[in-house]
């Protein structure tokens, strides 16, 4: 059974049928790649992925961050094709599985699932029109804080302040559609301005004020 109670599955299905199974990965595991046909979907209980792309030139463009509470493969389920999307393991996951056939059941007969769905749907294409947004008209350094905000509000910290979510310089690099190297020299900079603070892969924002206007082009005295 699932054990998830921060989604809408827990309350609606999952808890009034033994069709979801929960599963676990390991950091850095492939969840699914490019070209599968998925045999159902993953609801994130704990833990983040990420969602990539292969350019014509072979390299990897990230497309979301997604964490507790949000669907992997729904829309490849929903039109029935195979992934064009790799899903990864940042961290451990702990999720829980939808089989195919149970998921096509519930949109035909539950209003408040289909409902869910198309939701969910939306977000993500919002989330998507707003990158598009931010790659075309913010600079690599706007991109960058941006991005550190993002991950503190969406993932969080802990204790210690760091945010809960560690991607690799090459990783933050694809997300903000950038050079790994342009990116390290820019997140330099803002480690020398005491704006940020890091430990390997651990990061932690010490004036939040100050990246909020990089981001939004008020302040750019980094450069």
């Amino acid at each position: 059974m699932n054990k998830c109670n921060s989604c809408f599955f827990n309350d609606n299905l999952c808890k009034s049928s033994r069709f979801a199974s929960d599963v676990s990965f390991p950091a850095r595991t492939v969840i699914f790649d490019e070209g599968t046909a998925l045999k159902g979907i993953y609801c994130v209980q704990e833990g983040v992925c990420k969602i990539s792309k292969l350019s014509e030139n072979g390299k990897e463009l990230i497309i979301q961050l997604l964490g507790r509470g949000t669907l992997l493969g729904i829309r490849s389920v929903v039109n029935d094709e195979k992934t064009n999307l790799k899903a990864v393991s940042i961290s451990p996951m702990q999720a829980c599985f939808l089989p195919i056939e149970k998921v096509r059941k519930a949109i035909q007969e539950s209003g408040a699932f289909t409902s869910y769905l198309v939701q969910t749907m939306a977000s993500h294409l919002k989330d998507a029109d707003n990158r598009i947004v931010t790659m075309g008209q913010h600079q690599a350094h706007e991109r960058l804080a941006t991005l550190l905000l993002y991950l503190k509000d969406t993932f969080g910290t802990n204790n210690r302040g760091e945010i809960n979510v560690h991607l690799k310089r090459s990783e933050m690099a694809s997300f903000i559609g950038t050079a790994t190297e342009s990116m390290i020299r820019t997140f330099k900079k803002f480690e020398q301005s005491g704006m940020v603070t890091s430990k390997g892969r651990a990061i932690r924002i010490l004036n939040e004020e100050r990246l909020y206007n990089i981001a939004n082009g008020i302040e750019h005295s980094v450069l």
